[in-house]
């Protein structure tokens, strides 16, 4: 996580610095955002997982949902260097395949910058259907 903090691509589409030092205080952040998913995932407010090499367990990126109502789920994903090589969509399709078992939601939504031309793909092999929104601030 703490170098995933520090990648170009992740820092431009979430709008944080990549000058995250890699100290103390970036792990202790580090360590309360992983206690905050557990804390979401008991009281099912959301499901984070890492996306895992099969052979090696090595992070190649992360998949979420969370439920900010009980009909509707938010998917959201991400990788590292290990981008335009599949492991999003795999990921994209495992985490709604679960979530569509989820009792009570009815619709996943995913919510893409429009100019993240790599991550509307990934949706669109999943089956995401485009829908124009209101434009950002």
């Amino acid at each position: 996580m703490v170098e995933w903090d520090r990648d170009p691509e992740m820092a431009k589409w979430f709008d944080w610095t990549t000058t995250v030092e890699k100290d103390e205080a970036h792990l202790d952040h580090c360590r309360a955002v992983i206690r905050g998913w557990h804390e979401d995932y008991v009281a099912g407010r959301r499901a984070a997982f890492f996306v895992r090499d099969a052979t090696s367990s090595a992070p190649l990126g992360s998949a979420e949902l969370s439920f900010p109502e009980p009909t509707r789920a938010e998917a959201s994903y991400s990788t590292r260097e290990h981008r335009g090589r599949g492991f999003a969509t795999r990921a994209l399709r495992l985490l709604c395949r679960w979530g569509s078992e989820v009792p009570g939601v009815e619709r996943i939504h995913l919510t893409s910058d429009f100019a993240n031309t790599a991550s509307r793909r990934v949706a669109a092999k999943v089956g995401f259907i485009e829908v124009a929104g209101t434009p950002g601030p």
